[in-house]
This record gives C-alpha cells, sequence and structure tokens, in this order.
C-alpha cells in the first residue's frame, strides 16, 4: 500500500502473497491513526500496488478511497476539577456563581450540563454550564459556611455505531459563604423565675443567667430594660409605678462575641429598697440590640419575671377594741366550747404574716392555768379543760389573761392596765431588741350553774333490825350541795322506788330532813325467811329546780335478823351443775345455802356414758363447808383417771340454830348431775390393718362407693382401731395419705360404722394394680398414730399364669445317657398370686406340653422335664416343644403355647372424653371407639357395650337420668346421646365400657376403657379451623387431643370435626378444655390463642404430622344445626319481603297523593263560580237550559225556603220509604258550615254559603263518579 501521508502505517494488507490469483482483506492495524477529528483523516486515498515476486517491475496499482465515519469516542473534559466561588450569603435567585463548562473533541457532539445531587433545588445549572442559585434564602453563614456542589457533563453524539455509549464526566463547584451580619440576636431567659429577697442591698445580683446570642461574626449585643413594658403587682393589682421603676440594671458579661450573658443586679441609683409590702412579683422586658447589625430585625425582647422573696419586718399588731370585747363563759363547759375570738394581722407576706396567738393565765387574780385556750393560729378563745372551770370552790366572779402575738420573730404582749404608764418606754426599749412588747389584759366573766353534785355526809350504811320490825327511825342520810348560788345548793332526799316497787310498802324518807323509817303498807313484812335477808335501799338526793335537777344517789342496806325457824333449802339441780375434767383435782364448784350452813356428801351413784367397767369414785369427793362464807366448796380427793361419765351426787345441807330463840339443827338434801368430762389421754391404736400389711382384693368386683371384696371373695373387714378415752377423744377416724406415689390415696375414702371402725371405699375407677398408702388413726382430741405403710393390690383374678420369657432352652443327652436326665424349665408367674406372702393362699400352677410328647414327658407340679425314649441327634439335632401354664390340675381347657404369647384385645385409648350440651339433639354420636384385636379367628366379630354398674353421675338431677342418658352400638362402638339435657344438668358422667371378641380360639378376651361426658355451655366450646380435610384430621384426632392438652395445660376433649361450609380441604375442630372436672370458658382459651408465639409453637407440633391449623372462629357458632341454619334462611326471605312490601306502601303512598290531589282538581273545575258581588245578579240569574240545582240557594238539602215549592219535588217520592233525600239531613256532609265567606255575606245569604261543593268533605271513599 502506498499513500501520501501516513495513511499505510495504519493498515495492513492480509494475505500480502499469492499464486497467479489471489484475494486479500485491508485491515487495521493501527487503530490510533484514525481520528475523525483530524480533518486530514476524514477522507483520504490509498494506492494497492500489486508486485510479482521473480519480476518485480510487474507491478499494478489499484487506487482505494477510503472514508472514515465519525462516532462516539471522546470524553468530555473540563478545564478545572475543583472550582471555587464566593458569595454573600444574603445572594438571592438569580445570581449566577460561576462557568463550569465541559468540552469534548467529537465533531457534532453537544455537552449538557447539570447539577447532581438533592442541591438540585436550590441551584440551577444551564446547558451550557453557568451555575446560578435558584431560590432565595439559600445560603446562611450562620448554618453553612461552604457549600459542594457536583456539576455532570454528558454527551450526546449518537451515531449508531456498534457499541457505542455516552460518556459523563464530573466536577466539583465549592461556594464559599461570605458571612453579612443579618441574624437577629436570640434572648433567652433563666428556666426558673428568680428571686431577690426584699430590703436586699444595693448590687445584690438577681441572677446570672440571662443570655444572648448572635451567630453574627460582626455582633455587639447590648443590654437594657424596658420599664415602659416593664409593671408589678401585689395581690393581682398592679403596683404603683414608682416604688420600682430602675430598682434593676443589667451588667454586660460577654463569653464570647457571640455569647453573652446578662447579669440582673439590684440598681445602687434607686431611692427606695425592694420591698415585699407594695409588691411581690415584677415582670421586666428584657432588651437585646445587636449595635452592628446589617439585615432584618436587630433586637430582641423576653419577659422576666422577678419573685420578691418576704422577710419577717413588720411585728403582728392588735385590730380594733378586740381585747376590750365583753366576754362570759359557763363554769364546767365542756372542752371546745366557743368564748371569743382575739383579731390581729400583720401586713408580712403569708410566710412571715402567720400569727401565733398564746394565752396566759393571770394567777393572782385567782385564775387557774389550763382552764381557757386560744388557738395559735385562729386566735379563737374556748374552753381547754373539760368541765374544769369551776366558780365554787374557791368563789370567783371572773377570769383574766394575758393575751400574746408572735410571728416568729416579733412578740406582742402586755396589760392594759399598764399601757398608759409603760407604753413609751417599752416601745423605745423593745425597738432597739427589734421586737413590740404591749401588756393587754382580757376579762372572762363566769355564770354559776348548778353544777355540783350534793354529797352526802357520814352516816350508817348497813343497818340491822329483826326481821319482825314493823315501825322506827332507824337512820337519818345527811347531804350537802357546794354550789356558789342559791337555790343550786338546797337538797331535797326521795327513796327511789322506781328501781325496787316493793320498798313502798315497807320503808319510807322525810323529803327535807333525810329520816329513814319502816313504813308497812299493804299487810307488807319484813321476812327473811320467805323473803331477802336484807334490803338494798337506793336514795336520791337532789338540789330541784324548774327546768334542771343536780342528784346524787346513795344507799342503805337493812339487814334481817334471822330466826330459825325454817330448814335450809337447797339450789335446785338446774342450778347447780357441777363439772369437772377427768384429769382435774382441784375446786369444781361452790353451793350457797344460807349463813350458818355445813355440807356433806350423802351418797354418789353412776349415770351414764361411763367407761366399762364402772369405777368406784365414792370417796373421790368431798365438801368442805365455810360457815363465814355461807358456802361448801366440792373438792377432788383422788385421781378421776378412767371416771368420765355423769354422776348422781347426794349433798345434805344443816344448820346450827340461832343464839336468840333455840339450838335446833335443821337439815335438807338434794340429789344432783355429776359431770365428769373425759381427757384425751391414749391415743389411737391401729388394729386392722397391722404396718406393712397388704391387702389384696378383687379388680373385677371393684365398684364406686361399694364394699370391696378380697381375692378370697368375702367382704372386706372394716378398719379398726381402739382408743380408750371417753366421748368424741375416743371417736376414730381414719384417714389416707401419699405414699411413694403420692396420688394413690386420692382414690379412697372410708364410710363410718361406729366410733372404732371404718369401712374402705373407692370414689372412682381404678386400674388393676398395687396401690401404696400411709394409713393413719386420728382421734377427736388431735391425737394420732403414726402413719403405717399399706399395700392394697386389686388383682385380675380373671387373669391366667404367664411366663416372663417366651422361650426357653435346654439339652438332653442323645441314646441311654439322656433318659436319667433332667430339665427344669421356667416357672410361670400368676397375677391372681401378686401381694400373697402366705404360700397357702397362693393359686397353684401346673404345667403342660401342648400337644402331648411321646419322646418327652413333664411334671406338672415340679416343672421337671424327662424323655420318655432315647434321643437320637442324627434324625432330628432340635426338638421344639409347647408348655402351658394352668390353675387346672387336670390341664387347660383350651391349649395354648407356653413359649406363644396369648394376644388380647386391646382399646386405643384407655381414656375417652366429650362434652355435651343442651342444643345437641338425642341420637347424636357423641364418641367412636376403636379396639384392635391381632387375632384373625374373631376379625371383626367385636361387640362394645356399656357396663351399666360402673355408670357414676356427678352433679345436679342426673342421678335419675343416668342410666338412660346413653346407647352404645354394639357393632360400630358409637355412644350416642339417649337422652336431651336441658339447663337443669350440671356436672358430668363416667363410666367403664368394654369390648369382647368370640368365643373361637382362646376367647373371649376383653378390654375396658374409662369414658367421661361433661356437660357443658356451647360459651366453652372453641372451635378450630385446619387446611385438611375432614378424615386426615379425624385420622389425627388423638394426636390433636393430645397438642391442646400440653400445650394448654388443660384436659382437652373434642366434640365435633365436621367440614367447613362446601369446602373439602377445611374443617372445623369444635373443642372443649377441662380443669378439675370444670370447663373453662371459651374465651380464656381464645384470649391465649391470641399470643403469636404461643399460636406458632402449637401450628409447629401439628405440621409435623401434616396437620396446618389456620385459625380459629372467634365465638362459638350458632348455626351449624341444620335447624338453625334454615330458620336463618327464613329470617332473611321475611326481611327482604319486609322490605319489598315498605316499597310498596311508598309507591302507593305517592299514587294516592298524586290521584287525589288531580280529582280535587276536577272537583274544583265542575263547581260554580261563587260571585260575593251585592250588585251582581248573575248568582240569581236562571239561565235556560241551567239545572236549578246548580245555581245558589236552589239546592233543597241547603234551602228551606225552596224545600216548600211543590214543582221541585215528586211527590210519589216524598210520601215513600225509597226516596234519595230520606236521612240526607243526618249526614254531616251536607251540615252547614260556617266559613270566611259565610261571616261575609251573612246579612245578604243568610249564613249558606253559595257554592254547595266548597264544604263537601274531601274523602277518598266519597270522591267517586
Amino acid at each position: 500500500m502506498v499513500s501520501l501521508e501516513n495513511y499505510a502505517d495504519a493498515f495492513t494488507i492480509i494475505p500480502n502473497t499469492g499464486y497467479q490469483e489471489t484475494s486479500f482483506l485491508i485491515t487495521v492495524s493501527n487503530a490510533t491513526f484514525l481520528d475523525y477529528e483530524d480533518e486530514v483523516w476524514q477522507s483520504f486515498q490509498m494506492r494497492i500496488v500489486a508486485t510479482e515476486v521473480d519480476l518485480e517491475e510487474h507491478q499494478r496499482e489499484q487506487t482505494v478511497q477510503i472514508n472514515l465515519i465519525n462516532w462516539n469516542d471522546e470524553i468530555p473534559e473540563f478545564a478545572e476539577d475543583e472550582y471555587v466561588v464566593e458569595v454573600l450569603e444574603t445572594a438571592g435567585a438569580g445570581h449566577q456563581l460561576s462557568l463550569v463548562q465541559a468540552t469534548d473533541r467529537d465533531i457534532d457532539d453537544e455537552v449538557f450540563h447539570s447539577i447532581v445531587g438533592t442541591l438540585g433545588s436550590q441551584f440551577s445549572c444551564s446547558q451550557a454550564g453557568q451555575v446560578s442559585i435558584a431560590l432565595n434564602d439559600v445560603l446562611d453563614y450562620e448554618r453553612q459556611t461552604s457549600v459542594i456542589i457536583q456539576v455532570q457533563a454528558r454527551d450526546s453524539l449518537l451515531t449508531g455505531h456498534p457499541g457505542e455509549t455516552l460518556h459523563t464526566v464530573y466536577a466539583q463547584l465549592e461556594i464559599r459563604v461570605l458571612d453579612v451580619n443579618d441574624e437577629t440576636p436570640d434572648l433567652r431567659m433563666p428556666r426558673t423565675s428568680p428571686s431577690i429577697v426584699e430590703n436586699s442591698p444595693a448590687g445584690t445580683v438577681v441572677t446570672m443567667e440571662i443570655l444572648a446570642t448572635d451567630p453574627d461574626t460582626t455582633a455587639d449585643l447590648e443590654f437594657s430594660i424596658d420599664w415602659s413594658q416593664s409593671y408589678a403587682i401585689k395581690y393581682g393589682q398592679e403596683a404603683e409605678k414608682h416604688t420600682y421603676e430602675n430598682c434593676f440594671i443589667i451588667e454586660k458579661h460577654p463569653e464570647t462575641i457571640n455569647r453573652v450573658f446578662g447579669h440582673l443586679i439590684v440598681n445602687p441609683e434607686f431611692e427606695y429598697d425592694v420591698d415585699y409590702e407594695m409588691y411581690e412579683m415584677i415582670y421586666l422586658t428584657i432588651r437585646v440590640e445587636d449595635l452592628n447589625q446589617e439585615v432584618n430585625e436587630g433586637t430582641a425582647e423576653a419577659i422576666l419575671t422577678v419573685r420578691i422573696e418576704d422577710v419577717n419586718d413588720n411585728a403582728p399588731e392588735f385590730i380594733g377594741d378586740t381585747l376590750e370585747t365583753l366576754r362570759s363563759v359557763v363554769e364546767e363547759a365542756l372542752t371546745g366550747t366557743l368564748i371569743g375570738t382575739i383579731m390581729a394581722g400583720d401586713i408580712d407576706g403569708p410566710q412571715f404574716n402567720q400569727i401565733t396567738y398564746s394565752i396566759e393565765a393571770v394567777v393572782e387574780q385567782g385564775t387557774t392555768p389550763g382552764w381557757v385556750r386560744i388557738n395559735p393560729s385562729t386566735g379563737v378563745i374556748e374552753v381547754d379543760a373539760d368541765q374544769a372551770i369551776d366558780c365554787d370552790d374557791p368563789k370567783l366572779d371572773y377570769l383574766e389573761y394575758v393575751i400574746t402575738l408572735s410571728d416568729g420573730d416579733h412578740i406582742t404582749t402586755g396589760n392594759v392596765r399598764r399601757l398608759l404608764k409603760t407604753v413609751l418606754l417599752k416601745t423605745i426599749l423593745l425597738q432597739i431588741l427589734n421586737y413590740t412588747l404591749l401588756y393587754f389584759q382580757i376579762k372572762i366573766d363566769m355564770i354559776d350553774t348548778n353544777n355540783k353534785l350534793p354529797e352526802e355526809t357520814s352516816f350508817e350504811k348497813t343497818i340491822e333490825i329483826y326481821e319482825n320490825t314493823t315501825e322506827g327511825v332507824f337512820v337519818t342520810i345527811g347531804a350537802t350541795d357546794q354550789d356558789r348560788d342559791s337555790p343550786h345548793n338546797f337538797v331535797w332526799f326521795m327513796i327511789d322506788y322506781e328501781s325496787i316497787r316493793e320498798l313502798q310498802n315497807l320503808f319510807e324518807i322525810q323529803p327535807d330532813t333525810g329520816d329513814l323509817s319502816v313504813r308497812l303498807l299493804g299487810g307488807a313484812q319484813l321476812d327473811r325467811d320467805f323473803g331477802p335477808a336484807s334490803h338494798y335501799i337506793p336514795i336520791k338526793y337532789e338540789v330541784q329546780l324548774p327546768r334542771e335537777r343536780n342528784s346524787n344517789n346513795t344507799h342503805v342496806t337493812v339487814v334481817l335478823l334471822d330466826v330459825n325457824d325454817n330448814a335450809p333449802v337447797m339450789p335446785s339441780p338446774a342450778q347447780f351443775q357441777p363439772t369437772v375434767g377427768e384429769n382435774f383435782g382441784a375446786l369444781i364448784r361452790r353451793i350457797i345455802v344460807d349463813d350458818g350452813i355445813s355440807y356433806r356428801i350423802l351418797s354418789i351413784e353412776p349415770g351414764e356414758d361411763h367407761a366399762d367397767p364402772i369405777p368406784d369414785i365414792s370417796n373421790a369427793f368431798e365438801i368442805v363447808s365455810d360457815r363465814t362464807t355461807n358456802s361448801g366448796t366440792l373438792v377432788v380427793k383422788s385421781d378421776l383417771k378412767g371416771c368420765y361419765g355423769t354422776w348422781r351426787i347426794t349433798i345434805e345441807a344443816y344448820d346450827h340454830g340461832d343464839e336468840w330463840t333455840s339450838a335446833i339443827s335443821l337439815t335438807s338434801n338434794e340429789t344432783y348431775n355429776l359431770r365428769i368430762d373425759p381427757y384425751n389421754y391414749n391415743e389411737p391404736r391401729i388394729v386392722y390393718p397391722v404396718a406393712g400389711q397388704t391387702i389384696r382384693l378383687r379388680f373385677n368386683d371393684a365398684y364406686v362407693n361399694s364394699p370391696l371384696v378380697t381375692t378370697n371373695g368375702v367382704p372386706l373387714q372394716a378398719f379398726e382401731a381402739l382408743d380408750p378415752d371417753g366421748g368424741t377423744y375416743g371417736d376414730v377416724t381414719f384417714a389416707l395419705t401419699g405414699s411413694s406415689n403420692g396420688e394413690d390415696h386420692l382414690v379412697f375414702r372410708f364410710d363410718k360404722e361406729d366410733r372404732e371402725k371404718s369401712h374402705l371405699r373407692i370414689t372412682e375407677l381404678i386400674q388393676s394394680r398395687t396401690y401404696s398408702v400411709n394409713l393413719q388413726a386420728r382421734d377427736g382430741g388431735g391425737l394420732y398414730q403414726d402413719l403405717i405403710d399399706v399395700r392394697i393390690i386389686f388383682v385380675d383374678i380373671q387373669g391366667e399364669p404367664f411366663f416372663p420369657e417366651s422361650e426357653f432352652s435346654g439339652s438332653f443327652t442323645e441314646n441311654t445317657p439322656g433318659l436319667v436326665e433332667k430339665i427344669v424349665i421356667p416357672e410361670a408367674e400368676d397375677p391372681k398370686n401378686t401381694g400373697v406372702t402366705n404360700p397357702e393362699e397362693m393359686f397353684s400352677i401346673y404345667y403342660f406340653l401342648n400337644p402331648e410328647s411321646d419322646t418327652f414327658e413333664l411334671d406338672s407340679e415340679t416343672r421337671e422335664m424327662t424323655l420318655k425314649q432315647p434321643l437320637n441327634r442324627e434324625a432330628i439335632e432340635m426338638h421344639t416343644l409347647n408348655v402351658i401354664a394352668t390353675n387346672n390340675r387336670d390341664g387347660p381347657i383350651t391349649w395354648t403355647s407356653g413359649s406363644v404369647l396369648e394376644v388380647q384385645i386391646t382399646f386405643e385409648l384407655d381414656y375417652y372424653g366429650v362434652g355435651i350440651t343442651t342444643s345437641d339433639f338425642v341420637t347424636k354420636a357423641l364418641i367412636t371407639v376403636v379396639a384392635f384385636d391381632p387375632d384373625t379367628v374373631d376379625h371383626d366379630q367385636l361387640i362394645y357395650y356399656i357396663l351399666p354398674e360402673t355408670i357414676v353421675a356427678q352433679g345436679t338431677n342426673l342421678e335419675a337420668i343416668k342410666d338412660e342418658a346413653f346407647t352404645m352400638e354394639p357393632v360400630t362402638g358409637v355412644i350416642r346421646l339417649n337422652r336431651a339435657i336441658d339447663d337443669s344438668h350440671t356436672g358430668f358422667f363416667e363410666f367403664m365400657i368394654e369390648v369382647r371378641d368370640s368365643d373361637s380360639g382362646f376367647g373371649p378376651h376383653t378390654d375396658q376403657a374409662r369414658v367421661k361426658i361433661y356437660i357443658i355451655a356451647e360459651s366453652n366450646r372453641v372451635s378450630f379451623i385446619f387446611l385438611n380435610s375432614m378424615d386426615d384430621v379425624k385420622a389425627q384426632e388423638t394426636y390433636i387431643k393430645f397438642v391442646f392438652t400440653e400445650r394448654f395445660g388443660f384436659e382437652a376433649n373434642i366434640d365435633d370435626i365436621e367440614r367447613r361450609s362446601q369446602n373439602d380441604n377445611q374443617t372445623v375442630v369444635r373443642c372443649h378444655f377441662i380443669e378439675n372436672s370444670e370447663a373453662i370458658d371459651g374465651d380464656i382459651i381464645r384470649a391465649r390463642i391470641v399470643d403469636l408465639d404461643f399460636i406458632q409453637g402449637i401450628q409447629n407440633d401439628l405440621t409435623s404430622r401434616g396437620l396446618f391449623l389456620n385459625g380459629y372462629v372467634p365465638t362459638t357458632p350458632e348455626t351449624t344445626n341444620p335447624e338453625d341454619a334454615f330458620q336463618e334462611l327464613l329470617n332473611i326471605i321475611l326481611t327482604v319481603v319486609c322490605a319489598v312490601l315498605g316499597v310498596l306502601c311508598i309507591v302507593i303512598g305517592i299514587a294516592f297523593y298524586l290521584r287525589n290531589r288531580s280529582l280535587n282538581r276536577q272537583l274544583k273545575a265542575l263547581s260554580t263560580t261563587n260571585f260575593g258581588s251585592v250588585s251582581s245578579n248573575l248568582n240569581r240569574m236562571g239561565a235556560p237550559t241551567t239545572n236549578i240545582f246548580a245555581m245558589e240557594g236552589k239546592n233543597p238539602a241547603l234551602n228551606d225556603q225552596d224545600f216548600q215549592r211543590e214543582f221541585m219535588y215528586d211527590a210519589k217520592s216524598i210520601q215513600s220509604d225509597d226516596s234519595d233525600f230520606v236521612g240526607i239531613d243526618k249526614d254531616p256532609t251536607f251540615m252547614p258550615q260556617k266559613t270566611s265567606m259565610e261571616s261575609t255575606n251573612s246579612g245578604l245569604f243568610g249564613g249558606r254559603s253559595l257554592n254547595p261543593m266548597v264544604d263537601l268533605k274531601r274523602d277518598d271513599d266519597y270522591t267517586r263518579f
């Protein structure tokens, strides 16, 4: 290749050689030369030269024209990587900042510029790269001193060349903001209102927390107080301005040029003191000004509240003539009785104007301290000592006191009588001492009352007279009264006959002298034998006033001296009932008969409730007489242990005569019941069962609340404990507690037979196993025997012997030596022998070969196996024998292999639970039980049934229906509801069900399971939604119950499993939960489901079995019953029908209104015009062919005059009963009615309407054609 320029350096020819004829390619070898932006290379020519190898002169040329195609291969470039511009912060929108422009070498390529990032809304960039401010107030030196903008340059040439892309480059523009003093100062007051104590000296600092800030770099801040805007208040009222104006100044204390503190201090040039009594709060208008402000407002203001703190600089003062007011008090006034109030004041503030009042008695004037008090806060004077004020002893006419005032620092006291002489001196002295002392004295008059009780003088109060005395004064009562004034001190006497009425016939007293004498009236006698031995005479003596009486009481006891003419009278058995404890040997009971009486015991005989044998207590008691106290005391002489019970004791009383008449002794006796209460000496001793005893009972005959039977077939004997103590102390009660298995005792209870014996019962269905319990016997006094271990074994007497191991191997020697060898097979176990310790009571087990063998022989008792004939190992190396164990000595009735276990039938579950409600219908399937029988002999021959004797009903009104409440289908195992449940039924049913296979093979076999059916409410049920088919859910029903029980912590029972609507993949599981045999409210379960973590755990458990719990029904569905669904559908239909009928009624109403309005218009058009003009004669014209009755006044029903005109009527119609007008005058339609027109034209037309239709009643049933 040949070219004028270096064009050939950019290309190469491939291949560059060939033979005779060849083709070649011109390819680019150096693309750097191909630059469209270089005009030389945009279009050029090259010569292609072909030369023979051997003869180079043989050449030929060909010119090739090459045109370059432009494409976007150049990247835009900025002149600088970073641009910097400075601008004032006040620059606004449109201000041009800088030209940031990039260039691109590509021909025909245009570069576009833009701002990258969020600042694009605040700044603008032209296509040519001119950056400007887009908005006002974008720049703020105080907020940001520098702004960085990223400018993007992007080319735009697209030539369509493959692989061609646009290019983007970036440059940075830094905008340096220049500060301008444009920020308004910020003034901040202290967070809390400052305070200053009144009377503070000049220069006292109030606060140093007044802060002014200004972010400007040239700020110069100055403080001032605008007193024209400031004000002060006292008690809510504005104070006088001259009392506080210029009282404060502000000193400037700069921290920096931008942060200055102002110290508020007391102005040294202020002529007054800061005075709390003048103002208590000052509201200062504080102003700060920036002296160098250039733009915007340069000042700021704020209100500063300064509290003036009070000091106690004023003394309290009495108000008016409060000390000279007359006051009085009644003697013996009650505590708190108001006497008066002292009025005083203090002009200091609330903290220091609290006046404390005190009062001091003037003792030298006879005033007793403590009678009167003054309220220290209110100045109220009142009685202090309750009923202590006394003007009688000593006799006083008034009380004198000194009142003192104090506010804590100042005291005001004094005596008014000394005021004139000492006030000047005292005032001068106390001003020096900084407190004021004034003397004031108050006087309180005392009012005498009849407050003193008359007091008796000394006289003999016990008088002895003979019981036959009939008259005479025997004592004089004396009394005085200490009241100050008369008539409060004149005493009168009287006997209180109201208290003892019989005294009015025996004694009397002189009212003025107090002479007491015998006065017998109405045949009364003073008789000691048949009356009281003494007489208590209450006497009242008093001061009698018209409105009040002040009295006191005394008494005289008249003792009648006895004459021995009657025998002693013993108390009745009801009055004297001695009682003693069996362990008590001290004083029991005192018997009182009369003075001078002695006692002795005649006999003691047994009564009832004694120990057996009856002990002898004839010398156990004695009675001790005491003539000085007129009593006899029954005393225990010996130990009374074992002597409890009631005894009959006979006691004799005898007197010793009297010294006035004779010495004859008289006697009497009485028999009393002496009760000796038993004592708890002994603890009970358990006789049966003994410690560690094993009790074996028949499991097959164990029923709830029924007698238990031992394995021997006899009833279990009563548990017995002996306690020789009497009464309740010998009454023994048995109790069972837990042993190693802590809950075994819960299934037992006791029925008490007598005080020593109780029968064991079970409270619920039990299992065939051993129950380990502790037995305790406790008597009525709380003593008990230590717990003893008892094992109660319920034995399944229908069980057969079995081998613990199903296989056993042994060996014999072949040929003759084996005939003398023997093998002992393993011993079988019999469940009927569980817990048997006596070998004689154990069931014997016998062993047999099945079938019998001609080679081997087995001893049925010793289990020894021997050979009947020699063995040949070469013929048979191993023999397999079946051994059976049985209780039948003669061998089993049906043979079975001892090495092959008998297959038993079993229920799927040991326990089934379900709930029923009042809405459940009869025949509803409640439970479907399933039993498994691996035997193929009796497959599909299982029979299910309820054991009637095991049905237990716990609750209300269940006992009567328990036997017929449920039925069980014998083939399917479905338990159905057989009787409706209503609201009167509460509680639960519990019973056993049994399954039985056929008699073939080793049958029949049975198994039992427990069923518990709870009566619940619909509110107890909770419905869960599963995203599974109903069959899948039913297959996992047992697992669902297990998960719900474990997770919720309550016993879960499934009541229903049904498809949700028509969706085959959604199933509703309706459950209820039980705790302590009580149904749990469904809301409790639903409240726990709300916990997402809790429900997630349940879903994870169920998902492991392929069950998907999707949710729950918030409330129990009420329409699951088909009848309820039909009722709901019927309600919907009736609602729709009612709505349609309502719409029809509205339509009919509208049509009626429109039709009625149309008819009224037609009637109005048919009526004649009612002319109202008098001069008009149109109403009276008889126009031809005009109906006469269509004109006014011509209707015979409305015109009485025309009624007499014969030409208008048919004579026949008038005389007949067929007239159309008969009774028309009674029709209210044609009755005359006044209208507005009648009142206008009544004088012209006789009160009749000119239009006969004007008053026509427009009823639908009447408006017709």
